[in-house]
């Protein structure tokens, strides 16, 4: 999926979920919970199931694309916390705190 695809969809399900989000933000907190490579085994999956995801996209990268996706303007966030971690048996998705 292209970045500007995701972008919108993404936006768009937050909306959905948190409904109007607050126009100057301090804090947003994400954890990111990333899915197994098709060509990884149960084996494998199962040993990084819940772990720490230390491959791309860097960390940096997907605050950008979260920040960028959700506020005209995210300056005003000057803290939150960021984990990435590989899918720990409930699927792909992002989990988001939002002050």
């Amino acid at each position: 999926m292209l970045y500007w695809e995701w972008k919108d969809r993404f936006s768009a399900l937050v909306r959905d979920v948190f409904g109007v989000l607050p126009e100057n933000p301090e804090v947003v907190s994400w954890t990111a919970y990333f899915q197994f490579p098709k060509s990884w085994n149960k084996k494998k999956c199962d040993k990084h199931r819940g772990k720490p995801h230390r491959n791309k996209p860097d960390r940096d990268n997907v605050d950008k694309a979260i920040l960028d996706s959700l506020f005209r303007d995210d300056s005003c966030v000057y803290a939150g916390r960021l984990v990435k971690l590989w899918d720990d048996g409930k699927g792909a998705r992002i989990e988001l705190e939002i002050f």
